[in-house]
Formats: C-alpha cells, structure tokens, sequence
C-alpha cells in the first residue's frame, strides 16, 4: 500500500461528511482526532468491466506495460490494449491509465456505454473538471459527459495530448502545449457562455414587499394568505432570518416597534436541469438551465389588533457584494461565514473528491454524504478545519471567493492534517473500498494531474462563466426586504340583499389574496337565525345558501370566519358579515268571489307577489268539486297549476269556499309561502218541471192496479222537465202542495225517471193508502191523464258527482 499522507485533505472532507466526527484543534490549528463514532457501512453495486486502452499512432509504448486504475482496483492491459476490471456500476467511474514509469498517461470514464480509454477520453475529463461539472446535480453530471464528449473543445485538446505523448509518454504532465489547448477550451466556452439575469416578480395585495425586484437570485413570491415563498434561481446557496419589525394598531396611529424573531431556514440551491439545454456553456452557466427551487411556504401572522404588520426578511450567503451586510449582527456574520465555507466545501472541494474516487451516481444514493453538512458536529469541525486555512477567512468575509476557492482546493489538495485518519473513515463508509490501496492511488494520480496540468487555474479562468462563480459574482453577501402584511380582504356577497320569505340567496366568500394559491382554507358558517336559516355549511365550502324558511318579515346577519389549515393547526384570518332583508310575500286568488245561479264553472288564478317560484298549489272546497285542465273532479288537489276549475255539486243554494295553500320548492325542500281563499255565492239552479198527467184511482175489486182491498183512494202525477249536461241525477219538489205545507216536499223513493232523450219524465207517488206505489209503466196505463194536477207547481233540482 502507498503511503496514506499522500492522500489530500478534500479526502478527509468526505470523511467528515459522511460520518460523524468529532475533532478539535491544537495550539498550532493542526487537528487532533478523537475516537470516530460507529457508523453502519454501504455496499455500492460493483462489476467486472472490459475496455480498451488505444494509444495514439508513432507513441512507442507496449499497451502490455500499462495498467489501468479506479478507487476499487488495479488491472493489467493485454497487448491488444484490452483490459478486464472490477468497477462500481452505479454511474460513470473515473479511470486512470499509468504507464511504466507510474506517471498516468490517460484519463477516462468507465461504465456501460463508456469502455475507451484513450487521449479523448482524457480530454473529456479535463475540460470536465475545468469547467466545474464536478459540482453539478447527477443529471446534469451526466448531460455534460455527453456535451463534452461530442464538443470540438475536446476534439482539440485530445489531439494535443496524442501530439505530446509522442514525442514524450510522460509529457501529459509537462507539456505546454496541452496546458494551453485546456486554456483555450475553458476560455471558449466561458466566451461562448450567456447567463440570464431575467427576472419575474409575483406580488399579491396582502403583502407589500419592498424592493420587489430579485436580489442575489432570490425573489420573494407572494402565495396567498400572509404568505410567501423565497424562490431561488441561483447555484448558490444560503441562510435566512425573518423577525417582526412593527405593527401599525387596528384604529391607526403611528407604528409601534415590537421586535421579535419569527422563524430561520437554510436556502437551497437549484438542483435540476429543466431540459432547456444546448451546450455545455448552458449546464456550466445555468443559462436556462436550471429549475428554480423554492423554499417551504412561510406564514407571515397579523400582530394581535393591528391592520399591517411588518417583518424583515434577511438573506446571508456566499458572494461578492456587500449588498445589506452592515446591517447584520453578530450571529448573522457568523453566519454568513459558515454559509459562505461550506458553500466552498460542498460545491468545490468535496464533489471534486467525490467525482475522483466513486461513481458519478444517483443523487439519492450519494445523499447520506451530504446530508449532515451545514448542521451538527460535523459542519462545525469543517468550518473549524477550513478556517485554519491561512487568508480563506479573510477572503470569504471580503466577498473574494475567487481567491477563497483557489485557497480552500490548492490548498486541500496539498494539506494531509488528517492524512492518519482519512483511509479509515471512507473505508468504514464504503464498504467496497476496504483497505484497498487503489483509493490511495486514483487519488494521488488525480492530485498529480490537477496540479501538473494546473486544473485548479484552469478553472479559475472560467471561473466567472461557471454557474456556481457567475451567481456569486452577482450576489451579495447579505440581502434584506421589508414586508408589509396587511389585513386580509374577506367579504361576502352580495353584502346586502333583499329576498321574500321562503326564497332564497346564495352567499359567496371571497378571498382575493387566496385565489390561486394552494393554501389550505376552512369556513365557519353563522347566521342570526330570525328569519332563515342555513344549507350546507361545510367547513370545505366558501359558499352558502341562506333560506328565509320561517315565513316572517325580519332582517338576519350571516357571518363567516376564514381559517387557515397547516396540517393540524388552524389559524383565524378573518371575518365577513351578510345583510338580509327578508320580506313577506303575498297570495292572492282571483276572482275573490263570485256568485253562479246555473252550472257555470268558474276558473280561479293564484297569484304570488314578493317571491320568485317555483310553487306549488294545494287546492281545497268543502262540498263541491275541483279540478285542473279536465282531470277528474276532486274537494282537494296538490299540483303546480296555479288555475282550478270550481264546479257545483247539485243546484241548491248555499254559500261556499276555494282555497289555495302556496308551497315554494327551494333546494328540494317545500317551504309554505302562504295562502288565500275565494268565496262562492251559489244560488238555486231549479229546472221547471211541466204537469205530464195526473189521475186518481179507487180500486174497484181487490188487487186491482196492484192495490190491495183496503186501499179506496191514490194519486200519481208525472212532470217533464228539460234535460241538464253533465247532471247525474235530479230530484223533483211539488211546491206548496196542500199535502205538505211550508216547504217544498220531495219524496225520494217514490220517484221514477225516463231519459226521453232532450227531456227527463218524471213519475210521483203523490199519497194515499199504505201499499206499494205503482210502478210508472203501470201508472202512465191508466191514462195518460185525467186533467192536470192544480195543487201546486213542480221544479227538478239536478244533481251532479262532482
């Protein structure tokens, strides 16, 4: 195994990123380890893998003198240049090619697609470092593989490469030509590079935010309810603060200062392409690059009895400009630098290590490196140990972060304060590597390049075209807004209404500042009750129907209370109130009376005033008959014809009733909307009835005419009258018939009747004797008359089944 101080420090960053370590400094600022907690190891997945190893045309060298080296082993290389070795198969794993005297000759990616190792293959991992690739997200890693792969600037440099081993194997490391093929590629495509500083701002009402515009790639997007989400465009990281600065009261004043922190949260950086890609220079630069990351959605609460609060938001992190730094206290200059090393650390110097000795893979499956820094033991013992870089304080707190990462990766690549401990930690992390010396050796190869081939100036020179340097050469190190939050516009409409009893109106909550935001709102729904009430109250709802459903004149409130939902917690924004006028409406019937001396049927009309229908009609009379259109007769119909027809149930007089009972249909339910009635004179509908005959009759001898012996004495008499439409029956009066006296006698049983076709005949037992009336065939044989009858007159009086 070579010798583990060969190793640099960024291997001892992974380490402290990927367990957790605790370190403290001596006297002299070197590090003293301490005994490393136990920490669980990984497998990644691993292969055998067979490439080629081409040298250029006139190079000299016999392929079977190389051999081929990654962080997990060594292989020989046949003759042909064919090679067989053990790999990760997670992502693209960097490969070195070592010629005879132990100085590498090539460089290159290792996976499926990717088995040549070869001056190209060396130019693509060149130009990879050089332009800061080792710093992106896994998806855009792989994007730039591929770009780089097919670019005209790998094309060049490849071919000063093969022209250098020429004339020396050895002379990757030496050759001026090749340092300045690199020079010119990182230099074309930093010319070739355009980034966007194009900016939208969304505000909404309820939150005033001032200065709107972006700063340092960070803009302030409004959300809905007093809240906001701080959106970042950039590749660059930070720290913010948000605290309460006053409140201006409720009934207006001057504002009272109240101080008070309200929450603080990490930055992200963005993270992902969003496919809008061309070149190299656009993943590099993040020219439409990237997707725009946003922080989780923050609440801005109204201080207790006050119309606008306000807050400050300050955001600290790695940059250039001063911007709002002298406003900062302690805690947030501290703060800043902490953000502003580990940004060096995390985007410079450890994903540089990490693209050396494992595989370019799945940022899931490369999380647990990262995860912990920026928090906790491990973050601290790395700012610790960074700061005991000489000047990369100093440059860091002077907005010089150029010059803090040409210190924090020369410097890194050539320091082995934990050169004892480094081995151990990742051998413990990554359970393949073992105590493999290969890890030893792709990272002294790779220190070696770097440094002969200047990689870390090389990167410099691009370094303002780079995403990473670009969004920091145009931040500040401090950024501050003033926030405004003002109370929530919460309303009702319509806010006033007017509607008659048992109709009703639809309630709408409106809440402009919540409208296409996905914030969670429930609603409490109330209402004074005196003459409605309310339908469908769920808290899911922003609308509600109020029914003036208890028939009285009155004026009711509704009253909505809006809250807001974060998981189980519910916030009160505000309220809203609803006037309602209810007024009683009025059912009329016309005509309202009427008097019918035949058998005119009437038709009567309900009409409503004061509501809208639909209705229905409950038509009602006591003795005679109703019915719609020309449906059967009835004393009683429900429908939704607002017209009956009356019809008298036999021509006597008397004095009678229609009734009308309104029903209003509201959201399937019928509420009373009140009642009417019309009253009915009715006189007597009497038919004249004409003396037919008249006899009299003795029984001469028993049985004769079908009397008995003892009957001496009998009478009939038969009238005719004209016959009546619709009339089921009729009943015949004698009027003031000497046989009774002071009315008008009917006798019912002792009538017969013959439909003669337009007339009816009519026959009358008048008296006489206790024996059966003769039947009126049998009466109207005796004769047709006698004389007429001169007692009195008849009428008929018609019956109807109604």
């Amino acid at each position: 195994m070579l010798r583990r101080g060969l190793i640099n420090l960024s291997l001892l960053l992974l380490a402290a990123v990927v367990l957790t370590v605790i370190t403290s400094c001596n006297g002299s600022g070197n590090a003293v380890p301490r005994t490393a907690t136990s920490t669980a190891s990984v497998t990644l997945p691993t292969g055998d893998l067979t490439g080629k190893v081409a040298l250029p045309a006139g190079v000299t060298l016999d392929p079977a003198s190389l051999t081929v080296t990654n962080s997990l082993a060594t292989a020989g290389v046949a003759a042909s240049g064919d090679f067989t070795i053990n790999t990760f198969t997670d992502g693209p794993q960097l490969a070195f090619v070592v010629g005879p005297t132990g100085k590498p000759l090539f460089m290159g990616w290792l996976d499926a697609t990717r088995t040549n190792l070869n001056a190209h293959s060396t130019a693509e991992v060149l130009i990879y470092m050089i332009t800061g690739c080792f710093a992106l997200p896994k998806d855009a890693r792989l994007a730039a593989m591929d770009l780089i792969a097919a670019s005209s600037e790998a094309t060049q440099v490849s071919a000063a490469i093969e022209a250098s081993l020429i004339t020396n194997p050895d002379g990757i490391l030496d050759s001026d030509a090749v340092k300045q093929a690199l020079a010119d590629a990182v230099s074309g495509i930093a010319a070739a590079t355009g980034v966007s500083s194009k900016t939208t701002t969304k505000t909404l009402a309820s939150l005033l935010v001032d200065p709107i515009e972006e700063k340092s790639g960070l803009r302030v997007n409004l959300t809905g309810v007093n809240s906001f989400v701080l959106r970042n465009r950039y590749r660059r990281p930070g720290y913010a603060y948000i605290k309460q600065i006053s409140y201006v009261p409720e009934a207006g004043g001057a504002a009272v200062p109240a101080e008070k922190a309200l929450t603080e949260f990490e930055v992200s950086p963005v993270q992902g392409l969003n496919g809008l890609l061309g070149t190299i220079g656009d993943i590099a630069a993040g020219n439409l690059a990237y997707t725009e990351v946003d922080s989780d959605t923050i609440n801005l609460p109204m201080a207790a009895g006050s119309k606008i609060t306000t807050y400050q938001l300050m955001v600290v992190g790695p940059g250039m400009l001063n911007g709002d730094y002298s406003s900062l206290n302690a805690q947030q200059v501290e703060k800043q630098l902490n953000t502003t090393l580990l940004f060096l650390a995390k985007d410079f110097v450890l994903p540089l290590v990490v693209n050396t000795i494992l595989p370019t893979l799945d940022d899931q499956a490369t999380a647990g490196l990262y995860k912990d820094l920026g928090t906790g033991t491990v973050a601290a013992d790395l700012i610790v140990q960074m700061l005991s870089l000489p000047g990369l304080k100093e440059q860091a707190q002077a907005g010089d972060i150029k010059g803090a990462v040409k210190t924090a990766i020369t410097g890194l690549l050539n320091t082995v304060s934990f050169q004892q401990v480094a081995i151990g930690y990742v051998t413990k992390r990554i359970a393949n590597l073992g105590e493999s010396a290969t890890v030893d050796l792709s990272m002294e190869f790779a220190k070696t390049i770097f440094n002969n081939i200047d990689v870390t100036n090389k990167l410099l020179v691009g370094f303002d075209a780079t995403a990473v340097a670009h969004n920091i050469s145009l931040s500040n190190m401090a950024d501050s807004w003033t926030i405004n939050v003002t109370k929530p516009t919460i309303r009702l409409t319509p806010q006033d209404s007017e509607i008659s009893a048992f109709s009703n109106v639809l309630l709408t909550c409106e809440f402009a500042e919540a409208a296409a935001s996905d914030v969670v709102l429930t609603y409490h729904w109330s209402t004074s009750g005196q003459g409605g009430s309310l339908t469908d109250t769920s808290a899911a709802n922003n609308t509600v129907y109020y029914i003036a459903d208890k028939g009285v004149a009155t004026t009711d409130s509704v009253t909505v209370e809006v809250f807001r939902l974060d998981g189980s917690q519910k916030t009160s924004i505000g309220t809203a109130q609803a006037r309602i006028k209810v007024t009683t409406p009025k059912v009329t019937l016309t005509p309202s009376a009427v008097t019918i001396s035949d058998d005119t049927k009437p038709t009567f009309t309900a009409s409503v005033s004061g509501t809208d229908g639909p209705f229905t009609y409950t038509w009602s009379t006591a003795r005679d008959g109703l019915r719609v259109s020309d449906e059967a007769w009835t004393r009683s119909i429900k429908t939704d014809s607002n017209k009956v027809q009356f019809g008298r149930a036999n021509g006597n007089p008397g004095d009678r009733a229609v009734k009308v009972v309104v029903n209003k249909i509201v959201n399937g339910l019928e509420f009373k909307v009140g009642e009417a009635t019309a009253s009915i004179r009715l006189e007597t509908y009497s038919l004249t009835a004409t003396p037919y005959s008249y006899y009299s009759a003795v029984p001469s001898e028993p049985g004769q005419y079908g009397y008995p012996t003892h009957w001496f004495f009998g009478f009939n008499y038969g009238v005719k009258f004209s016959k009546v439409a619709d009339a089921t029956s009729y009943t015949v009066y004698l009027k003031n018939d000497f046989y009774y006296w002071n009315k008008d006698p009917v006798i019912t049983d002792g009538q017969y009747f013959r439909d003669l076709g337009d007339s009816i005949l009519c026959w009358q037992y008048g008296g006489g004797g206790q024996g059966p009336q003769p039947i009126p065939t049998e009466a109207e044989l005796i004769a047709p008359y006698i004389g007429y009858y001169v007692g009195g007159t008849f009428y008929a009086i018609p019956n109807f089944s109604r």
